[in-house]
């Protein structure tokens, strides 16, 4: 992943539009990340992977919700 400050991504915006295509690229501002450029294919990436770490999530709180089965208790023992 290259970095580029803000200047330099006003500077090389069509450049950088075709190095995202091979890498993604880090926009600083004040030596601060400030943004991420990426490919249209590595943001669908990342959506899905959200969209199925959503549904995993809503999946385990369902399951953390359902009450737990009682044992049968031992007498005597």
């Amino acid at each position: 992943m290259i970095t580029v400050t803000s200047v330099e991504a006003q500077n090389r915006f069509g450049q950088l539009l075709d190095t995202v295509q091979r890498e993604p690229v880090t926009i600083t501002r004040h030596g601060r990340t400030a943004a991420f450029m990426v490919s249209p294919q590595d943001m669908q990436e990342l959506q899905a992977a959200r969209r199925k770490r959503g549904t995993a999530t809503q999946a385990f709180e369902a399951f953390l919700r359902k009450p737990m089965p009682r044992s049968p208790r031992r007498h005597g023992r």
